[in-house]
């Protein structure tokens, strides 16, 4: 995914637009939904971040072996922020 690679290579700003119209067709696809809250938390946008962690996370809490962990562990220190 577009958005994903921009991400990872420090690009979030381009990130989240390419993210913001992966979402645009309303899938229920919780590796998505984590993709958006890695980059809004990495925009500093927490908010927008927890929203779309907790969703990856209620959608199926195992969506990736390795990721649903980072999911859970960023959506933890986001809240704990508050």
């Amino acid at each position: 995914m577009l958005a994903w690679a921009l991400y990872k290579n420090g690009r979030a700003r381009e990130a989240q637009a390419a993210m913001t119209e992966a979402l645009r067709l309303g899938t229920p696809d919780a590796r998505l939904f984590f993709h958006a809250g890695m980059i809004h938390r990495a925009l500093g946008e927490a908010d927008r971040a927890r929203e779309a962690l907790a969703r990856a996370l209620a959608l199926n809490p195992h969506f990736h072996v390795l990721q649903a962990g980072v999911a859970a562990r960023a959506l933890g220190e986001l809240r704990a922020q508050r």
